[in-house]
């Protein structure tokens, strides 16, 4: 049963029970109308956020997906909407054999002093401000990039620099990143977060 909200935007929870990487999946899901046109996907290892092809609309509020084999470790969210609203997604971008916290395998672990990528996603943006947030002593540029609000989705690749020493360091201790989203009002209208850990 897809979770909806007041405009009616949908978000169905996908779980992969065998826990390993399947081949490509088609399947049917049943959404409260045939009105939806835009398609998300998150999947449950990290709070990155894609467009989403893979998607017929049959009638009925019936729709088949198809889900490529690298889309779906353990689970993901489909986000389904009709009327836009401003979504974020946040990416820590590592090479394949990068280390990751000892107690989550999908939690980066970086080093001290290390600069890392991260790439941050927004959809149905109006015009504003993207900002990518860290602790006061980690240095990300740019600081800001202004959104046209074209409709356009947008990505912005910020650096993180961490620094060698810091108050705020526990070993192991998760430090958040926060994507954030203010319209022209300086309303801030969305928000994504995510963690890494250092060593």
């Amino acid at each position: 049963t897809p979770m909806t909200d007041a405009s009616g935007n949908a978000a169905v929870v996908i779980a992969n029970t065998i826990r390993k990487i399947h081949a490509p999946v088609t399947a049917e899901i049943l959404l409260p109308d045939d009105g939806y046109r835009e398609f998300y996907w998150a999947e449950a290892e990290s709070t990155a956020l894609k467009p989403f092809d893979g998607v017929e609309r049959l009638g009925n509020g019936r729709y088949r997906i198809c889900i490529p084999a690298t889309r779906l470790r353990t689970a993901a969210v489909l986000y389904a909407q009709k009327t836009p609203v401003p979504m974020l997604g946040l990416e820590v971008l590592r090479d394949e054999d990068a280390k990751s916290a000892a107690t989550d395998r999908w939690t980066p672990l970086c080093r001290r002093g290390e600069t890392i990528r991260v790439k941050v996603t927004g959809v149905n943006l109006p015009p504003g401000i993207l900002r990518l947030r860290a602790f006061s002593d980690w240095k990300v540029d740019p600081a800001e990039l202004r959104v046209s609000g074209d409709g356009k989705a947008v990505e912005q690749v910020y650096t993180v620099t961490l620094p060698e020493q810091s108050p705020l360091y526990e070993p192991e201790n998760p430090c958040p990143l926060l994507a954030e989203f203010t319209d022209a009002a300086g309303k801030r209208s969305a928000l994504c977060n995510a963690i890494v850990a250092v060593e």
